[in-house]
């Protein structure tokens, strides 16, 4: 534990405050000399707090907590607020943050989603993470396979399906050379599962997260195909030959009789190439606006259907669709319009 989170989690143990009471506590809130906390919600309307009961009430400090706060002060990020995360607002996420500080330590309560037993994450639903690529195709020999057959186009043929399962599978049994989970120790994507960051270590949680990754992947494959217009057979004349020419080559005379095509191909690319932007610029906006709604838009990202997302988040659809207001509400938010050329996603548009 950091010195940091040792005073954040001090702080409620020895003041009993409430988690929004710590969330928005401010240096004016704090005497330091008198050694007292105003629980106050005075020039806070901009982050709607009040105290319970809109009742004002001072809660004494102990010597070791004042001298602690004095000294964070002193390297504080805000002037304002007490307890900030990383873009200097304040901290809402106290519990999430100290279940990681208990993982880190090796310790289990018996009531997280996720356990440690000799090294292995299980989740609430007594489901053993598989440790690396080969562990989880033994255990799934068929999953890959049978995801690409459910997200392929229906016209797609069996030897493309097979392609894709294949290139699919090396995906997950390789991580690139670059990737910065090398420098870690891990070596495939299956490995670079990581429970707290998916609220979970269940079978659905894992297996959202290889869909996830899946998609991602079938997606980039998807798009490098589209860049060669000789691969869509419908840009391909069948008063053609071209026997004796090298296949993936085309002469002036051939893309200028095609122009059209092949200006709707480009115009596809680039519409999904900006539809990928701006789900990227969405999902980072709520990961700063309101992490708690990432992953239903992750599932969102990587299924097909509603049912599906309910089952792999296992939650109701009445719960779903509460997550979905709330993405619509922060799609609504002012900071998601860009002032300067307009790009992003349209506010309300997030379903």
């Amino acid at each position: 534990m950091t010195p940091e989170e040792y005073l954040r989690y001090l702080f409620f143990v020895r003041t009993g405050c409430r988690e929004q009471e710590v969330q928005y506590a401010t240096w004016k809130d704090l005497d330091l000399k008198g050694l007292h906390f105003t629980v106050s919600g005075n020039g806070k309307s901009d982050v709607a707090f009040v105290p319970k009961n809109h009742e004002e009430r001072q809660v004494p400090l102990t010597t070791e907590l004042g001298s602690l706060l004095a000294d964070h002060k002193k390297h504080a990020v805000s002037d304002r607020w007490v307890f900030t995360n990383e873009d200097a607002k304040p901290e809402g996420h106290f519990l999430r943050k100290f279940k990681a500080i208990a993982k880190r330590a090796g310790l289990n309560c018996g009531q997280c989603k996720v356990a440690i037993r000799e090294g292995r994450y299980v989740g609430q639903d007594g489901f053993v993470v598989p440790r690396d690529f080969d562990e989880f195709h033994e255990q799934f020999p068929q999953y890959v396979r049978n995801w690409v057959r459910r997200h392929a186009n229906g016209s797609a043929q069996p030897e493309d399906i097979e392609d894709w399962t294949q290139d699919l599978l090396l995906h997950l049994k390789s991580l690139p050379p670059t990737s910065k989970y090398r420098k870690m120790g891990k070596q495939d994507v299956v490995q670079t599962f990581d429970p707290s960051r998916h609220y979970g270590a269940s079978q659905p949680r894992f297996q959202n997260y290889i869909n996830l990754c899946l998609s991602n992947k079938l997606r980039t494959m998807h798009s490098a195909r589209l860049k060669n217009p000789l691969c869509r057979p419908g840009n391909l004349s069948l008063s053609e030959h071209v026997e004796g020419e090298e296949w993936g080559h085309a002469s002036d005379e051939y893309c200028h009789t095609h122009s059209e095509q092949l200006r709707i191909s480009q115009q596809i690319a680039e519409k999904q190439r900006q539809d990928r932007f701006s789900i990227l610029e969405f999902a980072s906006f709520v990961r700063r606006t309101d992490s708690d709604a990432l992953p239903a838009l992750e599932a969102m990202y990587s299924s097909a259907t509603q049912t599906e997302v309910c089952g792999s988040l296992q939650m109701t659809e009445y719960r779903f669709l509460l997550i979905c207001d709330r993405l619509r509400e922060i799609g609504q938010m002012p900071g998601r319009r860009r002032s300067e050329n307009g790009r992003g996603l349209t506010p309300g548009r997030t379903d």
